[in-house]
């Protein structure tokens, strides 16, 4: 996946950022709070399998819990900084949803789960996970599958390295019950 990110001449507005993501359908279109617009290309085979055993296993468990939304990356998130940010995956309790328009909702996702790619910047993914957290999420998955890490981002200010020899990776208690087998991805 590349990202390829400009400055537009005058900043969009939410509405015309959803219009430019319907006109750029095979690209992840977001835009940072200082209005530059990021196209990231389509993810590979390899993470494709991953944001699906993933999200199977996200879907069951909120299936078995009710008490949210498991969300992908059409589904973007106006940040209360005004950043339109699209998770790779996401979970959010039923009530933040309320404030929906189309393909975004105004709020930050209660969980998210992100990947570091060969082509991302390991000091530009972090700032967008602390971004996330300090504008109202709880827990972050940054998932690093070519060194089979997941750095954990929460809410309190922590963070750790996983490794992915650990096996399971708990949800804590913002994901109540939920585990993630490091070993499937």
């Amino acid at each position: 996946m590349q990202t390829i990110t400009f400055q537009p001449i005058e900043k969009m507005t939410h509405e015309q950022m959803l219009e430019f993501c319907r006109l750029n359908q095979g690209l992840r279109c977001e835009m940072n709070a200082n209005g530059s617009i990021i196209l990231k290309t389509p993810f590979s085979k390899r993470y494709v399998l991953a944001i699906e055993k993933i999200l199977h296993t996200l879907i069951t468990w909120n299936d078995n819990n009710e008490n949210g939304v498991v969300l992908d990356s059409k589904t973007g998130y106006v940040l209360p900084n005004s950043a339109v940010r699209h998770p790779v995956l996401s979970w959010s309790k039923s009530h933040k949803l309320s404030k929906q328009k189309e393909h975004l909702i105004e709020a930050a996702p209660d969980f998210f789960v992100e990947f570091l790619t060969e082509f991302d910047n390991f000091s530009a993914m972090k700032i967008r996970m602390k971004e996330y957290i300090s504008n109202g999420s709880l827990l972050g998955w940054l998932l690093d599958l070519s060194n089979g890490a997941v750095h954990v981002f929460r809410n309190d200010g922590s963070e750790n390295v996983i490794q992915s020899n650990e096996k399971k990776l708990s949800g804590g208690s913002i994901l109540r019950g939920y585990e993630l087998d490091l070993n499937s991805l």
